[in-house]
């Protein structure tokens, strides 16, 4: 057969002890295509085949959650890849999640709400005091506007995706919290440049700007969200789609009162412009 090995019988001629016999065992697995001399080689795989591996994750060195090796791999990704992303959650090209299935991650859902935190809070301070200056008033910074950013945009990327998520196990869906807070965090990407946009003081074009960065925004989540509780046959799921698209249309509603609400009072004629107090940390 051509899986056996064979046996090869060396006769050897000695003088005064006649003839002596040493036998050698050969297998197919063991043989040099390169001849004698050569040791056992094993041939690579197709190119393709390299190229899938290289494009898995890492396994990770451990696998209990409360390990931080565990949460290693989900940091494993480069600016490029966070960036087409990012892009990917403004302009849609295909399924997201299906694009960032092998390779999810917790980086960009971590930083990208965390810049929106800042940029909100930095351009609405730009823009109160913008405004106040036109209606010549004094403006005072107001750091509870930060600490509000933090606990709202927190608790909607968090707590909706979880909440999701706990639903979509209820309804025996195959679903994965980080797919789904890679959507929510990713999904906050628009409001990055309308953050930077509303410091223009129109209240009229704020308005245009949050209604069309929680569109757009708004059709990401729901595509992905609805892509994963598609796994699911319960009725309600539909149900629970509206919830999402109301929960997100509160959070757009939120951005446009809480951060861009101000409004420029433009002052009488020979009304002399007031000192504006420095800032108090």
């Amino acid at each position: 057969m051509a899986n056996q090995g064979y046996n090869v019988v060396n006769i050897q001629e000695e003088e005064g002890d006649g003839l002596k016999f040493q036998s050698k065992c050969f297998s197919p697995t063991s043989a040099s295509p390169s001849g004698a001399g050569a040791g056992p080689s094993t041939a690579p795989p197709p190119y393709s085949d390299i190229g899938r591996l290289e494009s898995q994750p890492a396994v990770p060195a451990s696998n209990s959650m409360f390990n931080l090796d565990y949460y290693r791999q989900y940091f494993n990704v480069d600016t490029n890849q966070v960036l087409t992303r990012a892009k990917a959650s403004i302009v849609p090209s295909g399924s997201f999640i299906d694009a960032t299935a092998l390779t999810p991650d917790l980086y960009g859902p971590f930083w990208i709400p965390t810049t929106v935190i800042f940029t909100c809070f930095v351009t609405s301070s730009i823009a109160g005091s913008i405004a106040a200056y036109l209606s010549q008033k004094p403006y005072a910074y107001d750091l509870g506007v930060l600490s509000f950013a933090v606990t709202t945009i927190y608790t909607y990327v968090g707590g909706m995706s979880l909440a999701v998520w706990l639903a979509a196990k209820y309804t025996g869906c195959q679903a994965s919290w980080l797919e789904l807070i890679s959507v929510y965090g990713y999904g906050m990407t628009v409001w990055i440049p309308v953050s930077v946009l509303c410091v223009l003081p129109y209240n009229s074009l704020r308005w245009l700007l949050v209604i069309a960065g929680a569109a757009i925004s708004g059709l990401f989540i729901f595509q992905n969200t609805r892509q994963v509780l598609a796994r699911s046959q319960h009725r309600w799921t539909q149900s629970l789609l509206l919830i999402v698209l109301g929960a997100h249309a509160i959070m757009a509603l939120i951005f446009k009162l809480e951060f861009f609400s101000y409004s420029v009072e433009w002052p009488s004629a020979g009304t002399p412009a007031p000192e504006t107090p420095a800032p108090s940390f």
